[in-house]
């Protein structure tokens, strides 16, 4: 079987299942970004800090989109996620998910070719309640 991860080094594996999203912090300027940017968007800087956090937040914002590429699997459901440090994440969703609830997210599948190549990135879900 053929995995290809869409969300490249974006995410990093934190163990039994979890991911922690790598975002960037302009050393000049405090800016925070995610993904981690070669360049800070607030003062050009190039003095970048890799900085992990946790891949955990509260939905700002969430959709379904019934149309997309044949491959991925459908409905696409997309949600923004503010994370607790002030970021907001764009990103795939499942479950039972709404305005206001507490995700974390994993990596898993949305869609896959013709070939059988499997395409995963993070995927926002309910957290369990020892998460929040």
């Amino acid at each position: 079987m053929t995995i290809h991860s869409l969300a490249g080094d974006a995410v990093e594996d934190a163990g039994e299942g979890s991911i922690r999203f790598v975002t960037g912090q302009c050393q000049a300027c405090g800016n925070r970004a995610f993904p981690m940017p070669p360049i800070c968007s607030n003062c050009q800087s190039t003095d970048i800090v890799r900085k992990p956090v946790e891949a955990a937040g509260t939905v700002y914002s969430l959709t379904e989109v019934h149309v997309g590429p044949a491959e991925w699997h459908r409905p696409v459901r997309l949600a923004y996620v503010d994370l607790p440090d002030g970021l907001r994440v764009f990103g795939h969703w499942r479950g039972s998910v709404g305005i206001g609830t507490r995700v974390r997210a994993r990596m898993g599948e949305v869609g896959k070719d013709a070939a059988g190549t499997h395409f995963t990135t993070y995927v926002f879900e309910p957290a369990e309640a020892s998460d929040a």
